[in-house]
């Protein structure tokens, strides 16, 4: 369209409904000559064996089904910007942004969702703990196959992208935002939809639930997309979990509520792990609002439970303790200095329900300007804000 800087954005995972809104296409269609580009068939075939095929969800959808029709799209397209959905995880990302820079495209990033990475992750010492964990997580593949990038990347010109939008500090420890060329200061998805729900006119009560993050733990199709174990199974995990549940909802005299993990379950898949208890799809940050307390292992969506100030328990099990989840449930935790509860523990429950639930505010507040929002960020939609700089870093593209 004349007038509007061409935009795509880059995905490596289908494109859904919760894409649509929380990568603010709304926003976006109105500033910019929008393409999505969901190369998810090229870049991560295996999601088709793993996920239910979305319907077309708005008329900006390009699928991209390779390198050669990427080319051939990018060749037809005026240069501008694309903001990267992707990251350089393989040689066919790290190929895909070389066809963009080589066109002329500026590459934004956008700091959507950082979270506390255990140590385990970014560094394992010689140790037979720590080889375990690294045999479990698949940690010595991925270092070869990082290797292989590394290399790729010298052969390559410069792929560092132009603008990064950063919410908090924890961008310093990732190479591809602190080599950016600008950094805008902003927040992230989560702060977004914290900020658009605060601004809504809520009726104003006393919380009055507990409030369940669902993970979908015994199945989730990232485990089988990445080749990862389930950390539990799921005959074990629901008798626990509906067990933990009952015991703190008879001793606390508060009702249980889900906030289901964005799935395609069957409602027998939701009975037999939570049993008749209230499953809602959709509304996680409106329910962390008004519980009183927030279950959780290691969902980014604990952001909620922080910017609201709620109280939180980070669940596991026996099964849980010994999986390679165990350290991204503790990276969290640790920094919020929350109850670690173990569901398979009557005691712990009960301990939990009648202990009193209190959060530690100076832990929540660096919580925040870590991972969630820059205290420099302007008091504006980040769309507003990736506009602004998009015309201030790339006012000719």
């Amino acid at each position: 369209m004349a007038g509007k800087k061409t935009l795509l954005l880059l995905l490596k995972n289908p494109f859904s409904l919760r894409d649509y809104e929380r990568m603010g296409v709304e926003s976006l269609r109105q500033r910019f000559d929008l393409s999505i580009l969901d190369c998810s068939s090229w870049l991560m075939p295996q999601t088709f064996h793993s996920r239910e095929a979305s319907p077309r969800i708005c008329d900006e959808v390009v699928q991209i089904s390779s390198l050669r029709a990427f080319r051939q799209f990018v060749a037809k397209a005026p240069a501008g910007v694309a903001i990267d959905y992707v990251g350089q995880f393989s040689a066919q990302a790290i190929l895909m942004f070389h066809v963009l820079k080589s066109a002329g495209f500026r590459i934004a990033v956008l700091d959507s969702g950082a979270f506390p990475l255990p140590q385990e992750w970014r560094r394992v010492g010689f140790s037979w703990q720590s080889i375990i964990y690294a045999f479990k997580s698949q940690l010595f593949s991925r270092a070869l196959r990082k290797l292989g990038r590394v290399l790729l990347l010298k052969i390559l010109p410069d792929q560092r992208p132009d603008m990064a939008l950063v919410a908090g500090t924890s961008w310093l420890t990732d190479p591809r935002f602190v080599g950016a060329s600008v950094k805008i200061p902003a927040h992230s998805f989560d702060y977004e939809k914290y900020r658009r729900i605060n601004a809504d006119d809520m009726p104003a009560s006393a919380p009055a639930w507990a409030l369940y993050i669902d993970e979908s733990l015994p199945s989730h199709e990232d485990n089988s997309e990445l080749g990862y174990d389930a950390p539990v199974s799921f005959e074990r995990f629901s008798v626990a979990l509906k067990q933990f549940f009952d015991l703190f909802e008879q001793e606390s005299g508060m009702t249980v509520r889900i906030a289901a993990y964005p799935s395609a379950r069957s409602d027998a898949y939701y009975k037999a792990l939570f049993g008749d208890r209230d499953v809602v799809f959709g509304q996680t940050a409106e329910l962390v609002k008004g519980a009183a307390v927030v279950f959780a292992h290691a969902s980014t969506a604990i952001s909620f439970a922080v910017l609201w100030r709620r109280p939180l328990a980070f669940l596991v099990s026996e099964e849980l303790r010994s999986s390679w989840y165990m350290p991204w449930v503790l990276a969290p935790q640790s920094l919020l200095q929350a109850p670690l509860v173990d569901i398979d523990n009557e005691l712990s429950g009960r301990a939990l329900a009648h202990g009193g639930l209190a959060i530690d505010a100076a832990r929540y507040e660096a919580y925040e300007n870590t991972y969630l929002r820059s205290p420099a960020a302007p008091d504006a939609s980040i769309w507003e804000i990736f506009a602004q700089g998009v015309d201030s870093c790339c006012p000719n593209s």
